[in-house]
């Protein structure tokens, strides 16, 4: 499918997924120079403008977008090419995610947008910050930022920015951003969770009836260590608060992976009825985080 840009007069895009691979389907070495053609005021920028590719192999080439204050506002095709010597042609090619085309729409109103990742306390996170333009139901990243923080000048329109820490996603947002607007963003992540909760009860092999629950659990730190971390066990019945017991309580929680086990039996011990269990997370004291509700 053919890439869609749309940028505001004096701004720019350029992120990973931004790119072409060229690759040299001939016996013998190529030099290549990537062509461009692009509208007035559109400056297109590679990585790898000139290069040499050996034979079999390919090179990805990323690209940089710019649009400056002299652009004409509009809609526009931008073109990608590859020339190659001393053959040309046959034997090289691009292929790329999207395509060698691409549409640009140039707009004269403009905005600026403002994410930031923070702790449940509020703190500032490091994180990875992802802005995509919504277009059509399709995501066209515009912007990355590693440190928590993105500031963007954009067109109008809707975007969604989404926070990432170790690769996984931890928060999203998506907000519509009108002409002459600043939007800010605050995306809050918990980068402790339970990555895993699972019960499995386990019977009286003579009556037949039930004896426990084994409750098998795992936990996620993802950003740093944390002080006096608690796993409280909620157990409803009939929709009715039952009891809460305490699994572990750690004085630190060390980045990385903790599980454990553990076998249940209600205090009053089993009664008819249907039992619902989920476990909570604690830190200093306060609610941090919940798993998913497993029914019995």
């Amino acid at each position: 499918s053919q890439q869609e840009f749309e940028l505001p007069q004096g701004t720019e895009v350029s992120n990973p997924s931004v790119y072409v691979v060229v690759f040299n389907h001939m016996a013998d070495e190529m030099k290549v120079q990537m062509l461009v053609t692009a509208p007035f005021g559109v400056e297109v920028l590679f990585d790898h403008a000139i290069f040499l590719l050996p034979a079999g192999g390919e090179q990805k080439v990323y690209i940089t977008v710019k649009v400056t204050e002299d652009a004409v506002p509009g809609e526009y095709e931008i073109v990608v090419a590859a020339e190659a010597t001393p053959k040309e042609g046959e034997g090289l090619k691009i292929a790329t995610a999207s395509a060698q085309k691409a549409s640009l729409v140039v707009t004269g109103e403009s905005a600026l947008i403002y994410a930031r990742v923070v702790s449940p306390d509020g703190t500032p996170l490091k994180a990875q910050v992802r802005l995509f333009k919504v277009i059509e139901d399709k995501l066209n990243e515009l912007a990355i930022s590693e440190t928590g923080i993105l500031e963007a000048k954009i067109a109008p329109g809707i975007y969604k920015v989404i926070a990432y820490i170790a690769g996984r996603t931890l928060a999203e947002e998506t907000a519509e951003v009108k002409a002459g607007e600043r939007k800010e963003i605050t995306l809050v992540v918990r980068t402790v969770y339970f990555e895993q909760f699972g019960i499995e009860p386990n019977y009286n092999p003579d009556t037949e009836l039930l004896a426990f629950i084994r409750i098998v659990y795992s936990i996620n730190n993802l950003y740093q260590a944390v002080s006096n971390a608690e796993v409280i066990l909620v157990v409803n019945r009939d929709d009715n608060p039952l009891e809460q017991v305490s699994l572990i309580l750690l004085s630190r929680l060390d980045m990385g992976r903790t599980g454990g086990s553990y076998s249940y039996v209600p205090a009053e011990g089993w009664q008819a009825g249907n039992y619902s269990f989920k476990l909570e997370l604690y830190i200093e004291g306060e609610f941090y985080n919940d798993s998913s509700e497993e029914e019995l």
